[in-house]
């Protein structure tokens, strides 16, 4: 799924907001009070919902409900810089996220990069995260005020809906195969629609699941998907091998441009097939909200998620960059 942003012109800072010795745009000033950071709310939705409409994209940070559930994990906080734009700061790890809003200026993102550093928050040069791939295509004057890069360990992984329904082609038959032998040795199978019915079970059984694997920071993130599940439109399906044993569940939600995110998947591995099973179930959900792109976010470099989702066969790959300011 490409980006079909219009190339937008670059235009000179207006003289009223100020300009510094290099020409940037004055912003500090009158806009960047970095000691109005505060955590992220639910009542934000309506408000980043908005700036993400301004410059959307089918990558899975550009969604309310990442930024939110996985908030309390990376201490993220949120500076809002006028009507129009707010920034995202990783207070963990001390870094920015590529600014919410409409398609920032390159003279407007150094100043503002400038401005965390100087208040302490970020080195400076520190690297900007979540910059999206054509970036530097519409603005050809941001390399001369950042190093771009691209890591493919941030790469999301889209997958066209309707492929991963019918499973079509060589590369997809094992799939189908699993799926087979899911049907046939769970004849009592059936998928429900997540839902305040089954919520305490299906948290549980992510929640034993991840565990399982010392995944205690998305545990976190869970419990916040679920306690804040219809505030942050979430949907979700879960699949039972049996009329009490629950194989699979997913949380999902939507993301712009037709795409749906996978939030969070978890599956028995004991239950053969029900990995490949979740996954068609998914995307039934998302066709059924009409959506057309399955994102299963990223591999964030480990080899077993890397060879799982390459297994499905993506369709489009999401390269998001990284930006690191010049001479700063």
């Amino acid at each position: 799924m490409s980006n079909r942003r219009g190339r937008a012109a670059e235009k000179k800072p207006r003289a009223a907001r100020g300009t510094n010795k290099k020409g940037f745009m004055n912003l500090v000033e009158s806009d960047i009070d970095t000691k109005r950071l505060r955590d992220i709310k639910l009542a934000d939705k309506p408000k980043i919902d908005f700036l993400l409409s301004l410059a959307p994209n089918p990558g899975c940070e550009n969604c309310f409900a990442n930024l939110f559930m996985w908030g309390e994990v990376y201490g993220l906080e949120i500076l809002e810089i006028g009507e129009r734009r707010a920034v995202v700061y990783n207070g963990r790890d001390n870094y920015l996220y590529f600014p919410l809003g409409g398609l920032p200026q390159p003279a407007e993102l150094a100043e503002i990069c400038a401005a965390f550093a100087r208040a302490g928050l970020v080195a400076p040069r520190s690297r900007i995260y979540n910059v999206p791939p054509d970036y530097p295509q519409i603005f050809p004057s941001a390399r001369e005020l950042f190093d771009f890069d691209e890591n493919p360990d941030e790469a999301d992984y889209l997958y066209d809906v309707e492929r991963q329904i019918a499973l079509s082609g060589p590369k997809l038959r094992k799939k189908r195969n699993h799926i087979k032998h899911f049907l046939s040795q769970n004849p009592q199978m059936r998928v429900e629609p997540l839902c305040e019915g089954n919520f305490a079970r299906a948290m549980r059984f992510m929640d034993a699941e991840d565990e399982k694997k010392c995944l205690f920071a998305e545990e976190v993130a869970i419990g916040s998907a679920f306690a804040n599940f219809r505030g942050l439109g979430l949907y979700g399906c879960v699949l039972y091998s049996a009329p009490d044993k629950i194989a699979a569940a997913a949380v999902m939600g939507e993301i712009s441009g037709g795409a749906h995110s996978v939030h969070f998947e978890k599956s028995d591995k004991l239950s053969d097939g029900a990995s490949q099973m979740i996954v068609r179930c998914e995307a039934e959900a998302i066709r059924g909200r009409g959506g057309k792109f399955m994102n299963r976010e990223q591999d964030l470099g480990d080899p077993n998620l890397r060879r799982a989702k390459e297994s499905l066969d993506p369709d489009i790959m999401y390269r998001r960059l990284g930006a690191r300011p010049k001479n700063a």
